[in-house]
């Protein structure tokens, strides 16, 4: 997870941000985050869905967004090690 809720400053209004890093998927990015079902979480959610090949290549396409996800990601299962 990432933003409010990693950070620890979460409140009213604030969403669960999300973060996965699949092996690999044959969807496009949009459209892996619109199948998951969030709605069934116990607060409003948010998600990004990485394959490996996006998430590593992240620092490059999208740079202020890899180094904010590098400082507020608390990986609740797997490692961050991918690449």
């Amino acid at each position: 997870m990432f933003g409010s809720y990693a950070r620890g400053d979460y409140g009213v209004g604030s969403d669960l941000d999300l973060l996965m890093v699949l092996n690999s998927s044959a969807l496009p990015f949009e459209r892996r985050m619109a199948l998951l079902p969030l709605e069934n979480l116990p607060v409003p959610a948010e998600a990004l869905a990485y394959t490996l090949e996006e998430w590593c290549a992240l620092p490059r396409r999208s740079p202020r967004l890899a180094k904010t996800l590098e400082r507020e990601v608390v990986w609740i299962w797997g490692r961050a090690g991918f690449c």
